[in-house]
């Protein structure tokens, strides 16, 4: 079947709408399908820190940090005039 070039373009330009539509809703079905799985992940999480005891971070509150003790790593400062203490 032969198309004139009016219907050829008119065509052209259904097959790019429909198209555009197919991928906008397969789009959200993937977003709806990644959110379902995080939504079920973060509730295995939940029932598996409640079974071990501990209680889940409150939401919406910054977790504490733990400030790094900077003198608990280095050794301790020696006097000036005391001898370098060696292994032997």
């Amino acid at each position: 079947m032969v198309y004139s070039p009016e219907e050829y373009e008119r065509l052209k330009a259904f097959y790019k709408e429909d198209l555009a539509k197919r991928k906008a809703i397969q789009e959200q079905f993937r977003r709806a399908l990644l959110r379902q799985k995080a939504e079920w992940h973060v509730a295995q999480m939940r029932a598996s820190l409640e079974r071990l005891g501990i209680a889940p971070e409150a939401e919406g509150e910054p977790s504490p940090t733990e400030t790094p003790n900077p003198t608990a790593d280095s050794p301790p400062d020696l006097p000036p005039d005391s001898p370098p203490k060696t292994l032997l």
